[in-house]
Formats: C-alpha cells, structure tokens, sequence
C-alpha cells in the first residue's frame, strides 16, 4: 500500500457540517436504507476530494501502487461504508459497515478500477 500524506488534503469549509448532517440522518434508519441512501448521487460527495487525492498519491492507486495509465481512477473508502465481507467475519458475527465514515475524508484512498 502506497504512503499519502492525508495532512494535505485541503478539505472545504463546509465538510464538518456535511459530515454531521449526514451521520444524524443515517443514523436511525435501517442497515437497508442506509445502503440505498449511500448509493444515491448525493452522498458521493467524497468525488469532490478526488482530484486533489489522485495528485497526493502521484496519480498511483493506494493498494497495487501503479501508475492509473489506462485504468479509470476512483475514490476508494478504506473502511467499507455499506457492508463487510463474509469472509472477514468470524461465525455468526454480523457487520453494517462503517456508515459513518461515508464522508469521512481519512477514510478516503485513490485506487483503480480492478483494485
């Protein structure tokens, strides 16, 4: 995985604001509604940091750490904010993702398509 120094990330005024906005709304609802709320244009707010990561990470993904020449780059939430894999879980255990950390811009990665 690839160092990106995140203290670079210019991060506008009224992101704290968003953040807490959405964090109250999404809190009482459903892990479904959460998942379908999180999937809407509105909360893909995190595209608007993706420019300023792709130039912070030297236009290299975060995980294969190679150059995104030919590959469609993309905004990549390290934590997942909608579900965690079965596979990552021990028997029986249930997780709803990190839903918070929708637009949280620490949870943020640059990473190609197959990545």
């Amino acid at each position: 995985m690839r160092y990106i120094d995140l203290s670079k990330l210019y991060l506008p005024a009224e992101w704290a604001e968003e953040v807490r906005a959405l964090v109250a709304e999404l809190g009482p609802m459903t892990p479904e509604q959460r998942s379908q709320a999180l999937r809407k244009t509105r909360y893909k707010n995190w595209g608007l940091l993706a420019d300023l990561l792709f130039y912070l990470s030297y236009d290299k993904c975060f995980y294969s750490e190679f150059r995104f020449v030919g590959a469609h780059p993309e905004v990549d939430h390290y934590r997942p904010k909608n579900a965690v894999m079965r596979c990552d879980l021990r028997d029986g255990e249930e997780h709803q993702g990190y839903w918070w950390l929708a637009i949280d811009w620490q949870n943020f990665r640059p990473s190609c398509e197959t990545c």
